[in-house]
């Protein structure tokens, strides 16, 4: 399945993502090799760190498995061909994940600095200790796959969307949700 509308806006946004992920990467590299020089080793950063991870994921994810597929730079029958199994549910559950992921992060970052804000020496106990950055992390991470566990349940059908030209995952049946 190729995709034959105009892509300005595609274009557009794979040549923008083009841009931002060399920058993302390069932002992480540096947080991963400075981690231990203030300010870099703070709390915020360490969130910032994995929100740019979740970022580049799903960057990286979302064109793959939706963009080039459209424009024939990537086998679309690998994913969209195969209604049954796990492989087509793939890019509907990977980037509601990553999504996921990527809106828990923001969260944390929001909470972290609305306490670093409103209650700094409360900031500094909470945040600051290991226990409570790595329950904020586990949840970043985890909370999201309860979210989209139910959606393996789910048969999807790939149905094209007059109004974009592009393509719509959409679920059979709606019982999924009620797993």
């Amino acid at each position: 399945m190729v995709w034959t509308g105009e892509g300005t806006i595609d274009y557009v946004m794979i040549g923008l993502c083009a841009v931002c992920l060399p920058i993302n990467l390069l932002f992480l590299a540096m947080l991963i090799k400075y981690r231990d020089r203030s300010p870099l080793n703070s709390s915020f950063f360490h969130l910032c760190m994995h929100l740019t991870i979740a970022d580049s994921i799903m960057m990286l994810f979302s064109n793959l498995v939706f963009k080039f597929p459209m424009y024939g730079w990537f086998p679309a029958q690998i994913l969209w061909d195969n209604k049954h199994g796990l492989l087509p549910k793939v890019p509907v559950v990977g980037v509601w994940y990553f999504s996921h992921a990527q809106a828990f992060g923001i969260i944390a970052l929001a909470l972290n600095r609305f306490t670093a804000s409103w209650w700094p020496i409360k900031h500094r106990e909470f945040w600051w200790t290991q226990s409570h950055m790595n329950i904020a992390l586990l949840l970043q991470w985890l909370l999201p796959i309860a979210i989209v566990a139910p959606m393996f349940f789910a048969d999807f059908t790939l149905t094209s969307n007059n109004a974009t030209g592009g393509i719509l995952f959409v679920a059979e049946s709606m019982d999924f949700h009620r797993v």
